[in-house]
């Protein structure tokens, strides 16, 4: 009993040895278990904490390249050379793919037998030779007429294929004589300020304008040869082209990046600084790819959708109009895009982040229509301020479009006049005061005084008009007024009032200033 019983104990402690030695190894498994764990999670976190900062990066690279695109972008030559366009391809040799040599015809050293020895003969071998040496014969003599049907074919080979190179490099010279013609073409149009070439140079030379990666390339453009005058109208990025997350971080409990949205209201200044810089830098490469263009209209527009109608859009959002002389007095390295074009008195929208459209100083398709039918003058006034800078036939066109913008007006008739005014019958539909009118306008500095209502009437009474309508840049003098009152039928206006009509009825600000005399 004794012997079971220490049999017994010495198995307890075995295995309650064993019991322990597992549980130290289960604690063991369960540390390494965290610290693996532990292990995981710094380098999930590390690699998490990376990836944040990695995209934020990005996106503050972004952000700067947005904000700074103009100042690069100026730094690149705008001289565009096209006759670096000028093709003259590369003539090869023809590839004869290993057919250059004539074949090795065969040797008769190759064929022959050895002739027998002294023994051989004994034994018959001068008849073995002999028929050895007829077979080889043969075997030459057919080997002979191989050759030359291979050296036929080869040659026949080379011809095809030298044919087929000449083929190909008459084709070559031609396509790329072709191209050069109508490269010459291209540049004697320009040299010769032939519209269609002029705008497909200009066009040319927006697809190389040096916006960052993302930016439309859709641009219009028109010229008025006469004028020296550009017209562009050229599609701004979206509002998409800002980033609308501003940083990336990462969190830690939950594994995960979160992104950190940009504020609305930095959203729309740094787009409203990309709309800014793009406009700049499209003036600057147009004004500086070709020194004889005197003026550069612009409209920038952007793609959207209608909200009322849920169709596309193309609203503007920019419009300017700036002469050569103002543009190069700018030094664009140091400007504030926003506030350059405020100077030039560019129409902005007020919210162009969202898409609130303005109405173009210049409507481009009227202008292009205009710039081979005729003049339209109002289009321009934004630019041109000081209607005492008009031709005599620009504001003859003025003052026609403003009175046909007035309700009722229809049927305008221009007269020959004797001096820079202009003498106009005009129908006003409108009831019991309506009827036929004669417009006269003074681009005068100097006071209006009482002969020119006396010349009114004179013209009313010639073209059995009951109104008449004397218009002037500058005043009238007591007696004008008195007389016009007297008549009843005649109406003044002077320059402050000119200037009202063509803010009330055309929406357009000018000044009227001195005439500059010609040199």
């Amino acid at each position: 009993m004794a012997q079971s019983r220490g049999w017994q104990s010495d198995w307890q402690r075995q295995q309650a040895a064993f019991a322990r030695e597992e549980e130290r190894q289960r604690k063991r498994d369960e540390a390494e278990t965290r610290r693996l764990a532990r292990e995981q999670a710094q380098a999930q976190a590390t690699a998490g904490s990376a990836e944040a900062e990695r995209r934020t990066k990005l996106l503050e690279q972004r952000v700067d390249e947005l904000n700074t695109f103009l100042v690069r972008g100026l730094a690149s030559s705008r001289v565009v050379d096209l006759n670096e366009r000028r093709q003259s391809p590369m003539i090869h040799a023809p590839n004869l793919r290993g057919l250059d040599q004539p074949l090795a015809p065969p040797q008769w050293s190759d064929f022959a037998p050895v002739p027998p020895g002294a023994l051989s003969r004994v034994f018959g071998g001068n008849s073995r030779y002999q028929l050895l040496l007829t077979q080889a014969e043969e075997e030459f003599t057919a080997a002979q007429q191989a050759h030359q049907e291979q050296e036929v074919d080869r040659q026949a080979h080379v011809r095809s294929i030298r044919a087929e190179h000449q083929r190909e490099v008459h084709q070559a010279l031609a396509a790329a004589d072709a191209a050069n013609r109508e490269l010459d073409a291209w540049i004697a149009g320009i040299a010769s300020r032939k519209r269609e070439s002029l705008e497909r140079y200009f066009l040319d030379v927006l697809e190389r304008c040096p916006l960052p990666e993302g930016f439309p390339q859709r641009a219009d453009i028109t010229v008025d040869v006469e004028d020296q005058h550009l017209v562009a109208q050229v599609e701004l990025p979206g509002r998409s082209i800002v980033p609308n997350v501003r940083s990336v971080s990462y969190t830690r409990s939950r594994n995960e990046l979160v992104p950190r949205a940009r504020p609305e209201k930095e959203s729309a200044g740094l787009y409203r600084a990309v709309i800014s810089q793009m406009t700049l830098l499209v003036i600057h490469d147009l004004f500086a790819s070709d020194p004889r263009i005197v003026k550069v209209s612009f409209n920038g527009h952007v793609s959207a959708t209608d909200r009322a109608t849920g169709r596309p859009a193309y609203p503007c959002l920019i419009s300017l109009i700036v002469d050569r002389s103002e543009w190069e007095e700018l030094v664009l390295t140091e400007v504030t895009p926003d506030q350059c074009l405020r100077h030039l008195r560019a129409l902005v929208s007020a919210h162009p982040f969202a898409v609130e459209p303005i109405r173009p100083l210049v409507d481009f398709d009227r202008s292009r229509y205009a710039f081979v039918q005729g003049i339209d003058i109002v289009a321009d006034l934004d630019h041109r301020e000081d209607l005492m800078t008009l031709s005599p036939t620009e504001f003859e066109h003025l003052v026609r479009q403003v009175f046909e913008a007035a309700p009722g007006m229809q049927g305008w008739t221009t007269q020959p006049s004797k001096d820079d005014g202009v003498d106009a019958v005009i129908f006003n539909d409108t009831p019991l005061t309506g009827g036929l009118t004669v417009v006269q306008a003074k681009q005068y500095t100097q006071v209006v005084g009482v002969a020119h209502v006396r010349e009114l009437l004179g013209a009313m009474e010639d073209k059995k008009a009951g109104r008449g309508v004397l218009v002037t840049t500058s005043r009238f003098t007591k007696g004008s007024y008195e007389l016009a009152e007297r008549l009843g039928r005649i109406q003044l206006i002077d320059g402050p009032g000119f200037a009202y009509m063509i803010k009330d009825l055309i929406g357009k600000d000018v000044i009227i200033g001195r005439r500059q005399k010609k040199s």
